[in-house]
């Protein structure tokens, strides 16, 4: 198995990602796959962790163009084994596990083994892809004018189109939105649209809205959006933390395992009136927020782990210590391992290491979160 291990944090970072692997007994693949996705404010790309169907070899997708195309990533995303990328373009190119139509490349079989453009699915020559999400073994693409194309296994209806049979190719999905009112934001069986309303689905249930803890003309509304395997935490445009669900793990951060079938607020022990939640995650069991001070706070049973927090609780140190003039800025929550980045384009990873997600010599799972790379 092939291993990208050579990695320097020396450019500021736009987004990181941790590959998010529950699939809830899916299937007969080992789906113990663990990777991770660094795309750089310049639009350029590192990858690192399981290569079992090539998804590593992303790192490759300028080999598609010529250096006179001046083409670079705006956006990428990883499913359990397959990854994505977006181009300014409007391209979206994937390689890795091409099961069940995950990468909805045609013909595709059980892997692609190298960067691949997804042939072009939209009928408006002025519309253009702006963000793309992955699920564990489906993938989605979101338009300038709106819509939303999903495609992938769709074992549990995670595409929302009311059958669970795979569907190889991007397919339109139609959400009950409201005049001008478009997604922003997808995550398991939840979305995000630009008014702040958070539409789920399952198995059992269609599209619908879900009621909020707040009147509908109130000036708080929420601005982002995470989900594990079944709960899903809400971050509002006045930094209050909320979440719905199924709780056993104490992934709700409500101080109980109880289930809430209907969004609540989540107390934080912060520093002070000026600290407050700007970035939330959430894996299957696990979530994870971050301040603006540059603060973690954890709650829920990472699966490294045996210890269950069932209220918000600081990380209480990183190796090395972060210095006085390092903060936090992004943070990635996957089901078997977390990373961190800091101002100063350092990376702390957190979790299992069994594929060598995190860059480690050794297998053993890191904790407390430490530095993956001291270049600056």
């Amino acid at each position: 198995e092939k291993k990208n291990l050579k990695i320097k944090m020396t450019k500021p970072i736009k987004k990181l990602l941790s590959s998010y692997g529950e699939t809830m007994g899916m299937g007969d693949e080992n789906f113990k796959e663990h990777h991770s996705m660094i795309l750089f404010e310049d639009g350029t790309l590192d990858v690192f962790g399981s290569n079992s169907y090539d998804q590593l070899q992303i790192s490759k997708w300028s080999s598609l163009y010529s250096s006179s195309d001046k083409v670079s990533l705006i956006d990428i995303a990883c499913g359990n084994s397959h990854s994505l990328c977006l181009t300014n373009t409007g391209d979206i190119i994937g390689c890795g596990n091409a099961r069940d139509g995950r990468l909805g490349i045609p013909k595709s079989g059980k892997e692609v083994s190298k960067p691949t453009k997804i042939p072009s699915f939209l009928s408006d020559s002025e519309d253009l892809v702006i963000r793309i999400f992955c699920f564990s073994n489906e993938s989605f693409a979101l338009t300038k004018k709106g819509l939303v194309y999903g495609w992938g296994k769709n074992f549990k209806n995670e595409l929302a189109l009311s059958h669970s049979s795979s569907v190889s190719s991007p397919t339109l999905i139609s959400f009950p939105l409201h005049d001008n009112e478009v997604i922003v934001q997808l995550c398991p069986f939840f979305a995000l649209s630009s008014t702040g309303r958070i539409f789920h689905w399952s198995s059992q249930k269609k599209i619908h809205a879900l009621s909020l803890p707040f009147p509908s003309d109130s000036s708080e509304r929420v601005v982002s959006i995470a989900s594990g395997l079944l709960h899903c935490l809400a971050l509002t445009n006045k930094h209050s933390v909320l979440s719905f669900g199924s709780n056993p793990y104490g992934q709700l951060g409500c101080s109980s395992s109880s289930s809430l079938s209907k969004f609540s607020v989540i107390s934080f022990s912060l520093s002070s009136s000026s600290e407050f939640v700007v970035q939330i995650d959430a894996s299957s069991h696990f979530s994870l927020a971050l301040t603006n001070l540059g603060r973690v706070f954890s709650w829920g049973t990472p699966s490294f782990s045996s210890v269950s927090l069932k209220v918000p609780t600081l990380l209480p140190s990183f190796s090395p210590p972060l210095s006085s003039s390092s903060s936090l800025l992004h943070l990635s929550c996957g089901d078997y391992h977390s990373l961190f980045s800091s101002n100063l384009h350092h990376v702390y990873v957190y979790g299992s290491n069994s594929d060598r997600q995190l860059l480690n010599c050794s297998n053993d799972p890191i904790d407390p979160p430490s530095l993956l790379d001291k270049y600056s």
